[in-house]
């Protein structure tokens, strides 16, 4: 549908021209009119540029919409993810000294956004998005390598600042993605899985965009389970995302459909523990 804002820039843009022509034939004061109409489009551009500049300076929870005219959820400074608008909320004080402790360990960590719980987003467009299913020879997947502890990763040390964000230790999966936007910018889109998977949460947003993804960490394995097959669907859907190849995928635990994955949810609520007690 397109970005209703681009629409009005080149709206503003035509028009300007428009009066520019007709002030050549009929006097100073249109041309004027013209001229005043094509600062004000460029001035537009501008200042949603810096706007969204600013905004990426941050860490911020957002809501998401797309980008049709329809009211956006929350409230803040907008940033734009993939093919979709983000109004994003400042973190609050007591947020920011938890970050601060780490930040001050990792200072080069690039900026990031962290989305917060939308079903109703995520439940509406879970069917558009769908899985070609279980991995096989047909159906390649995006598993990734395993990591040993996510501080040492960029990406991973985003979900712990997420969850430092939320104050969450539970057992629910993080999952950050290192995306650059449609002018090169990097930054990390950070979800968490909400009746649909982690990988979908953050991933949603990106599929056929000109947003670049070169790297994904989940705290567990993309997982091959029944109904949600993340690693085929992000094969499908964002294998192709890095400029023509596939992200580089990593993750901390092994993702386990059985009895046993009750022993990968202790071990991640313990190291969420771990984390909110070092730096909460």
């Amino acid at each position: 549908m397109g970005d209703p804002k681009a629409k009005i820039v080149a709206h503003l843009k035509s028009l300007g021209a428009h009066l520019y022509g007709i002030g050549d034939h009929t006097g100073k004061s249109v041309h004027n009119i013209g001229e005043h109409l094509h600062g004000a489009a460029g001035e537009f551009e501008k200042t949603e540029q810096e706007l969204a500049d600013a905004a990426r300076s941050k860490v911020f929870r957002g809501t998401m919409d797309p980008l049709d005219g329809s009211a956006n959820k929350g409230s803040g400074a907008h940033v734009r993810i993939g093919n979709f608008g983000a109004m994003v909320d400042n973190i609050s004080p007591a947020e920011a000294a938890k970050l601060a402790k780490i930040e001050k360990d990792f200072p080069d960590d690039l900026p990031m956004v962290v989305l917060k719980k939308q079903p109703d987003f995520h439940g509406e467009f879970r069917g558009e998005f769908k899985t070609p299913g279980p991995s096989g020879p047909n159906t390649p997947a995006l598993f990734g390598h395993q990591i040993n502890d996510p501080i040492n990763d960029e990406l991973g040390r985003a979900t712990i600042k997420a969850r430092l964000i939320n104050g969450d230790t539970s057992g629910v999966n993080y999952a950050a993605f290192k995306c650059y936007d449609e002018n090169g910018k990097p930054y990390i889109l950070v979800g968490h899985s909400e009746g649909v998977h982690s990988e979908r949460v953050a991933g949603i947003p990106l599929v056929d965009s000109s947003t670049r993804v070169s790297d994904i960490f989940s705290e567990r394995t993309p997982c091959d389970r029944k109904s949600s097959y993340c690693g085929t669907w992000l094969h499908e859907h964002l294998g192709d995302s890095n400029s023509g190849s596939a992200p580089d995928v990593r993750y901390h635990v092994l993702y386990d459909d059985t009895t046993k994955n009750y022993d990968v949810t202790k071990h991640v609520i313990k190291d969420a523990k771990h984390w909110l007690k070092h730096y909460g």
